[in-house]
């Protein structure tokens, strides 16, 4: 049996990353950070552990489903991560400032698997599980897959980056508890029309 102790082991880095961009974003709060050495080998389903600073020290390392990660263009060697500020375990990075910094550990945990051949894929999430789905969404794509969505949240506020959702997107389906946005309802009322409506092989869910 092999182990391996934080902060490297294999393509796991330990890196002290620079905030890029700090910012609201609906109900929650997106972090995009300067760290080419886990963007570049970062996968859709991996999540970083954020460290905690020392003057919080009651608080344990919190893991972040990455939201995304640029390996070529304007914003190559980024990531992104987003959190719910109403967590109070969390709520000190809304706090952070461009041009900060934290600890980071990754990426760690197991990437999604992708199907072999040319495949119609559903990604359905709901509140923040969105962020990770935005990810995937973008590298399915690349990958030749067709991509449908299926959203959902308690309010439009808690739609996480709507726009960017229908971009990557062939078609998408927004249900929310109080019907601010999209039809009135919980995802499972919509699930079954998605899946036949886009002929659908493959099912992500966070």
């Amino acid at each position: 049996v092999q182990t391996c102790a934080l902060p490297i082991c294999g393509r796991v880095k330990r890196v002290q990353a620079e905030i890029m961009n700090s910012r609201r974003a609906g109900a929650y709060h997106a972090i995009t950070l300067i760290a080419p050495e886990i963007a570049e080998v970062a996968r859709p389903g991996q999540f970083i552990s954020v460290g905690v600073p020392a003057d919080r020290s009651g608080l344990l390392r919190q893991p972040f489903p990455i939201a995304q990660a640029s390996k070529r263009g304007g914003w190559a060697g980024t990531l992104e991560f987003a959190l719910d500020p109403r967590d109070p375990t969390v709520a000190w990075l809304t706090t952070t400032k461009q041009h900060g910094s934290v600890d980071i550990i990754g990426p760690l945990g197991t990437p999604f698997a992708y199907p072999a051949k040319r495949t119609n894929c559903l990604l359905v999430s709901e509140g923040l599980g969105s962020a990770s789905m935005h990810f995937l969404a973008q590298d399915l794509r690349t990958n030749g897959k067709r991509v449908d969505m299926v959203v959902g949240a308690t309010t439009q506020d808690e739609i996480f980056k709507i726009i960017d959702g229908k971009r990557l997107s062939a078609a998408i389906t927004i249900v929310t508890a109080d019907g601010s946005a999209g039809e009135r309802g919980v995802i499972a009322d919509v699930l079954a029309g998605a899946v036949d409506e886009g002929r659908i092989e493959v099912i992500y869910a966070a």
